[in-house]
């Protein structure tokens, strides 16, 4: 079948998937679309393919209704990069080989906003359009920026908007348990980093590009707690841990370059999605556990009061005072330190 399927033109293996009801959405290589298209090949053809697949009313309201159906708007399945994807998770999280096989590798997320969502499983909620429009929004603003510090002539000189669009949300469609985008998979975005985008893959070029990511996430556009109040915080620990491991890649003399900087994920606490899940009843609202230990320190920090400061430990007061720059090296008692910070207020 393979061998039939490949003497296709790209467009007729496009319309053959469309007529599935395949998304294909980011690929951009003709062996990928024979890919999917083999792997989706006895699925019966829909009239009208692909573009009927979502009714005309938006995608929101298409999605936010899920969990009372019991059923994930999107059908994910494994990807290029699945199983990495979730090994990274368990190393980041320091989980060991026993107790890592409680970790589901399902790409269907559950109802239960009690149960952890896992950003392999973040396909089945958004599909292909919120995925592809998140990435759009994020590379339009890296290459609009003509600030100084811009990044944008490294993408620029490779190719323009769309072509980055495509590459990148076949990788985030494929990482979040969308099925095989992503051709490669880590090799891939191995190669890409350390020899296309070996200019930004520093310091300074990761500090950029999460302050562009950032505001595409704290966007009104990337709202997504109409349809799981997990989604936002499953993002962050995503890029969380995506960031952490290229800067701890010291294999590579590209990625020895790149650094983590915990202060680059601040812009939760402007997050209005990331704001209002920290400040729900934890006892009447389960999707609070979904904050990470990391996010639940930076909207305390972020968001204290007068009247919570004083319960505040010795290191959170150091790291209050440090966000708001202020000087306190000379502070020896918590009560001095908790005085410049009242007044840092």
């Amino acid at each position: 079948m393979r061998s039939s399927l490949a003497a296709l033109r790209v467009s007729s293996l496009k319309s053959e998937l469309e007529a599935r009801g395949v998304p294909y959405a980011g690929l951009v290589e003709k062996s990928e679309l024979v890919d999917l298209l083999e792997q989706h090949y006895s699925a019966p053809k829909r009239a009208g393919g692909f573009t009927t697949r979502v009714p005309k009313h938006t995608a929101a309201e298409t999605q936010s209704g899920w969990r009372t159906k019991g059923r994930c708007p999107f059908s994910g399945s494994h990807g290029y990069t699945t199983e990495q994807g979730r090994h990274d998770w368990l190393e980041a999280k320091g989980i060991a080989s026993d107790a890592a096989r409680a970790v589901t590798d399902d790409v269907r997320a559950s109802p239960d906003l009690a149960v952890p969502l896992y950003y392999w499983q973040l396909y089945s909620l958004l599909g292909p359009d919120a995925i592809t429009g998140l990435v759009r929004r994020f590379y339009g603003r890296v290459l609009g920026d003509t600030t100084p510090g811009s990044i944008a002539s490294a993408f620029t000189r490779i190719a323009d908007l769309d072509h980055h669009v495509a590459t990148q949300s076949a990788f985030w469609i494929d990482a979040f348990g969308g099925g095989r985008h992503y051709h490669g998979g880590d090799y891939r975005l191995n190669f890409h980093h350390e020899n296309n985008a070996a200019s930004v893959m520093n310091a300074q070029g990761a500090k950029r590009w999460m302050l562009h990511m950032g505001r595409t996430l704290c966007d009104a556009r990337c709202d997504y707690s109409a349809i799981d109040p997990r989604i936002k915080p499953c993002i962050v620990d995503f890029l969380r841990i995506k960031v952490r491991k290229y800067a701890s890649a010291s294999r590579s003399t590209k990625y020895a370059q790149w650094r983590f900087d915990e202060g680059d994920f601040s812009f939760v606490a402007r997050d209005s999605e990331m704001v209002a899940l920290y400040r729900s009843d934890a006892s009447a609202n389960p999707s609070r556990a979904a904050l990470a230990g990391e996010d639940e320190i930076c909207l305390k920090i972020a968001l204290a009061t007068a009247e919570e400061l004083p319960g505040f430990k010795v290191r959170e007061l150091r790291r209050f005072l440090e966000a708001r720059g202020v000087e306190h090296s000379h502070c020896v008692e918590k009560s001095e330190m908790l005085a410049l910070a009242i007044v840092a207020l």
